[in-house]
C-alpha cells in the first residue's frame, strides 16, 4: 500500500503533513487529538469533450473558472497555515495528500461514494474547462448540511456509471480549515478504465472509525 498521512490534527486543525503507519500516526503525534473530518467532500473526474457534453445535454451546467486565481487563494490559504504551498507539485496547495504525493493507483471508487452518500447530502454537480484546456472536470459537491439537490434521470445514469468505475490515479486531499471554519477534502480521480480495480478507497479508516480515509487491496 502506498504512504498514509499521519491523521493528527496540527495547530489550526490542519491534517499532519508527516508520513505515517498505517495505524495513521506519525513520530511527533503518537496521541494528539485527529485532524477533523470533513464537512465537504469535493469528488472530481477528469472527463473528455465528449462525455462533458452528454453531461451537458443532462442538464449539468459548466462554469468557468480562473486558474491563476485559483492558485493564488491556495496559496494564501498555505501561507495562513503556515505552509509551502508548492511543496508536493507545480500546482499550489495548501492541504495534504493522504495517500502520499504518487497517490492510488488503479481503484474502484464505489465503496466510498457509497460512505460518502450515507453521511452527506450532494449539493451540487457542475463542470469546469480542464486547465489544460482540451479536457473538462466534474465536480461533485457533498456537504453534511443543506438542501440536497437531485440530478435529472438522464444525469444520474451517466454520474452512477462514473462513480462506479475504475481509475487509473486517485489522489485524497484533506485540507486546512477554511475562514469560515469548515473542513473541504478533494477527491480527484482520472484514467477511467473498464478494468478490475487493483485497490478500494474508502472513506473511513478502519484504525479511527472516522471519516479520514483509507484504502484495501483487492483479493
Amino acid at each position: 500500500m502506498p504512504a498514509y498521512a499521519c491523521a493528527a490534527g496540527t495547530v489550526g486543525r490542519a491534517r499532519c503533513r508527516n508520513t505515517a503507519s498505517r495505524e495513521g500516526r506519525c513520530h511527533e503525534h503518537p496521541a494528539t487529538v485527529l485532524a477533523p473530518a470533513p464537512d465537504v467532500v469535493l469528488m472530481k473526474f477528469s472527463i473528455n469533450e465528449r462525455r462533458a457534453t452528454e453531461l451537458s445535454a443532462a442538464g449539468v451546467s459548466t462554469r468557468d473558472v480562473n486558474w491563476q486565481e485559483r492558485d493564488q487563494k491556495h496559496v494564501a490559504h498555505a501561507q495562513a497555515h503556515d505552509r509551502q504551498a508548492h511543496r508536493y507539485r507545480e500546482v499550489a496547495d495548501s492541504g495534504v495528500p493522504v495517500f502520499g504525493p504518487d497517490g492510488l493507483r488503479d481503484v474502484g471508487i464505489g465503496r466510498a461514494y457509497q460512505e460518502i452518500n450515507q453521511e452527506y447530502g450532494l449539493r451540487d454537480v457542475h463542470l469546469l474547462p480542464h486547465r489544460n484546456g482540451r479536457m473538462f472536470v466534474l465536480v461533485l459537491t457533498f456537504e453534511k448540511s443543506g438542501a440536497s439537490t437531485t440530478p435529472s434521470t438522464e444525469a444520474a445514469v451517466l454520474l452512477a456509471w462514473i462513480l462506479n468505475s475504475t481509475y487509473g490515479f486517485v489522489h485524497v486531499w484533506a485540507n486546512p480549515p477554511q475562514a469560515d471554519g469548515r473542513v473541504v477534502h478533494t477527491v480527484n480521480c482520472s484514467h477511467r478504465a473498464d478494468t478490475v480495480p487493483k485497490c478500494v478507497l474508502l472513506l473511513n479508516n478502519e484504525w479511527f472509525d472516522a471519516p479520514l480515509w483509507d484504502a484495501e487491496e483487492m483479493q
